[in-house]
């Protein structure tokens, strides 16, 4: 079953303030017997949805057997259409209240990343530089590297990187 607005308006509630999605009460026709609508209806309606993490950050939730990401649902739930690409503006991919979400490309859903993991000096795009022993500022435009300089304060680095990123539009 393909899921549409109008079946995810009968299956969840969504709170618009939290983000959060709470299970509706589920209509017979989803069922094969009344003890088994009762049973899911007693057990789950009313409820908040429960969601696990993937690898990546992102909340999941399963409806008829079948994996989805939270944010994706909770765009077709209130918009009624799917999105391309979608941006947490915050960048926390839990907080899935509606304004926190912009449909995007996904080139410009890449310019909204946050730092990586092994970030080690704190701002996105600047690392140390060991063969010169500078601050180094870069970013990453239409898949290619640009180098930004060589800093000898990391100050200097992430202001060139915070200026780079607003000329090229990027979340700041």
């Amino acid at each position: 079953m393909g899921l549409t607005q109008e079946v995810l308006k009968e299956l969840l509630r969504y709170d618009d303030n939290t983000g959060k999605l709470y299970w509706a009460e589920r209509p017979r026709k989803y069922f094969n017997s009344d003890l088994h609508y009762k049973s899911w209806n007693t057990r789950f309606s009313g409820k908040e949805v429960f969601l696990y993490k993937d690898r990546l950050g992102y909340l999941k939730l399963k409806i008829f057997k079948k994996q989805y990401n939270a944010h994706r649902l909770i765009w077709l739930f209130v918009y009624g259409k799917h999105a391309s690409s979608i941006d947490h503006i915050n960048r926390d991919k839990t907080d899935n209240r509606i304004s926190n979400l912009r449909d995007v490309t996904h080139a410009e859903n890449m310019k909204n990343r946050g730092k990586f993991k092994n970030n080690t000096s704190g701002h996105t795009g600047v690392y140390f530089h060991k063969p010169s022993k500078k601050w180094q500022a870069r970013i990453m435009v239409n898949r290619k590297n640009k180098i930004l300089g060589l800093f000898e304060h990391i100050e200097d680095a992430v202001k060139a990187r915070e200026a780079a990123s607003k000329d090229f539009g990027f979340v700041v």
